[in-house]
């Protein structure tokens, strides 16, 4: 959605969701979702399923929180992912926020890293809009724990109310 604003050219709207400069300078300048004003006609605009998990980002050589603290995955979990940042969940599957919480936050590297797997939204730093970086996502992440969240164009509202009212029914948070 703020990719659609951006190139339509509404500096006002979208600077008003522009990422905020983070109080911890070491912390990425990540993308935040807003809540939808029920009014916009969202045709056209990109959606995915809220995941209800940690968000992280991969700079090419270190996982990271939001806040710019490591996260200490294990080299095996590390090797899935490309010399190129990424931004994406750290996620255990729904309805298991505080399982992926408990083990993304140790510092022991354990084996419970199995459970997660890192779901990559957008490439930041790739040249062009939201459907060039996402194509650059593909092309750069395997398959294994790490993999490219799916997108899908909204059609409209109704195509939303379907999609949430299947993502809930599934135990999803939202899109």
């Amino acid at each position: 959605a703020r990719e659609r604003l951006r190139e339509a050219g509404a500096p006002e709207r979208a600077r008003a969701i522009s990422p905020a400069k983070p109080a911890n300078p070491a912390a990425p300048p990540l993308l935040l979702a807003h809540t939808w004003d029920n009014c916009q006609d969202l045709a056209g605009w990109w959606m995915s399923e809220k995941l209800d998990g940690v968000r992280a980002y991969w700079d090419g050589k270190r996982l990271q929180s939001r806040q710019g603290n490591p996260f200490h995955a294990p080299d095996w979990f590390l090797e899935w992912l490309p010399d190129v940042p990424l931004d994406g969940e750290l996620w255990a599957g729904r309805r298991r926020f505080q399982r992926a919480v408990s083990i993304v936050r140790r510092q022991d590297r354990s084996r419970d890293w199995q459970e997660i797997r890192f779901l990559v939204f957008d490439a930041p730093s790739a040249p062009g809009g939201f459907e060039e970086r996402l194509e650059f996502c593909r092309s750069v992440v395997r398959t294994g724990p790490v993999s490219v969240h799916e997108h899908s164009l909204c059609e409209g509202v109704e195509h939303l109310r379907r999609e949430l009212a299947r993502v809930e029914a599934e135990g999803g948070e939202g899109l």
